[in-house]
């Protein structure tokens, strides 16, 4: 996210128009992710594929 985010919060904030609001959805949207993938590797890829 560090090298990424601000290329992201121009690109949409170019489109919508709020800094503000872009910057919000895409640290919500990367907080989902994160809790996702900690999610799946947790139970399921572990059992899975062990250690």
């Amino acid at each position: 996210m560090g090298g990424t985010l601000p290329l992201l919060v121009r690109q949409s904030a170019a489109m919508s128009g709020s800094i503000a609001h872009s910057t919000a959805w895409l640290y919500v949207i990367n907080t989902f992710g994160a809790a996702a993938g900690c999610y799946f590797t947790g139970f399921h890829l572990i059992p899975q594929l062990g250690l």
